[in-house]
């Protein structure tokens, strides 16, 4: 080990130029990060997280050896084990080691006991996770929302899509897979004791918090209550979604998304869902109004479809977020409800005024060009890395 601590003793982040050991597993945003840091110069090495600890452990020391990083980097803390081995090594190595998190920390790390080590950075895409990752005892956390990893210079109008030039468009999954990934044994009698719409009624609750309310009795550990928390999280996205889209004309509204939105009744188009680099910003350019609706599991932040939709050139209308007020200026760049009557209104109005529309996604076009594009966050990330890893 001692040779192994010398070999890796060189200071880290000292050029320019850094060298970014990517930890890539299937999630969004993965394959967007490793192209913008070679963009902006960087040399990265990709390595596949493994399943197996013990072979992801052997496989990214080899990679270190060979590849000499200034900094591994991953998402969601992919490829690390829940019970601190591969943690301990790094730390142990003074390898930093740099995570986004762009999902409820929660359904990451659950405890995260062993893995709040010093040489550890985490982005957080939710504002008010902060402070909760910097109590569970990580020394360097920072808020990081997503952001468009869209070509603002491309023409994303395609003939494919032009049927929905008068049709209000939804991309989303149903989360029924999601349930399916979440579930074990009791869960759907426990979860049937939930008043769903108590937490519809409220604006900065995420729904793990909301479980954490009212059944953290029915667990032994944070660990098992966390596992049914994303059961829950899927749930509760789901029946949110449904009755958003439940609410609304049919004739016009088209749903790209899984095979269970079949079994909901809707009158609407049904169509299969898409690949979000390749399909989907063609189908946001074409539509005339684009919906967002969140997962449960948002408390303040936002999800891509803020950015994506307008820089695609499409047109959105979104469900209330806190954030929005610090990201877009919710007058001029967003359209925004918090029920669905305030739906409803928001689609009359702006499908009788199509200027409008136009001003508000040119307007938030430029707000995403000047600030939220996957290099500006890449440039975040590394700047602060320097700062506490040089």
């Amino acid at each position: 080990m001692s040779r192994l601590k010398e070999y890796f003793a060189y200071k880290k982040f000292a050029d320019d130029q850094n060298r970014i050991l990517f930890l890539h597993k299937h999630y969004f945003l993965q394959d967007a990060a490793v192209k913008c840091l070679k963009e902006m110069g960087h040399a990265v090495y990709q390595l596949q997280v493994a399943d197996e600890p013990k072979e992801m452990l052997e496989s990214l020391l080899k990679s270190c050896v060979s590849f000499k990083p200034d900094a591994v980097m991953g998402m969601n803390h992919f490829g690390f084990d829940a019970e601190g081995s591969i943690s301990a090594l790094m730390n142990e190595l003074k390898i930093p080691v740099i995570f986004w998190y762009l999902d409820d920390f929660r359904f990451i790390i659950q405890e995260g006991k062993n893995l709040t080590l010093p040489n550890v950075l985490i982005f957080t895409f939710e504002k008010e996770d902060v402070s909760e990752l910097s109590n569970l005892g990580f020394e360097h956390v920072d808020y990081l929302p997503t952001a468009s990893a869209l070509s603002l210079n491309k023409n994303y109008k395609t003939h494919q899509y032009s049927f929905l030039q008068d049709a209000v468009s939804y991309i989303g999954s149903s989360f029924e897979p999601t349930k399916k990934q979440w579930f074990r044994p009791g869960y759907a009698d426990k979860s049937a004791g939930l008043e769903y719409n108590e937490f519809f009624g409220q604006d900065r609750l995420s729904i793990v918090d909301f479980v954490l309310q009212k059944q953290s009795s029915l667990f032994a550990s944070k660990n098992e209550l966390y596992h049914y928390a994303g059961y829950v999280s899927a749930q509760a996205t789901q029946q949110y979604r449904l009755n958003i889209l439940k609410s609304l004309e049919q004739d016009s509204l088209h749903i790209f998304g899984d095979d269970k939105w079949n079994d909901f009744g809707l009158q609407a188009g049904i169509h299969p869902p898409v690949n979000n680099i390749d399909a989907a910003p063609s189908i946001f350019a074409n539509s005339m109004i684009n919906l967002n609706i969140s997962s449960c599991q948002l408390k303040t932040g936002v999800n891509l479809r803020l950015y994506d939709i307008p820089a695609s050139g499409g047109f959105l209308i979104t469900d209330w977020k806190e954030s929005i007020a610090e990201l877009f200026d919710p007058e001029k760049e967003t359209a925004a409800f918090k029920t669905a009557g305030e739906l409803k209104d928001l689609i009359s109005f702006y499908k009788n005024h199509p200027a409008e529309r136009e001003k508000i996604t040119v307007a938030a076009r430029a707000r995403i060009a000047k600030e939220h594009l996957l290099p500006h966050r890449m440039q975040t990330i590394l700047k602060k890395a320097k700062t506490v890893f040089e």
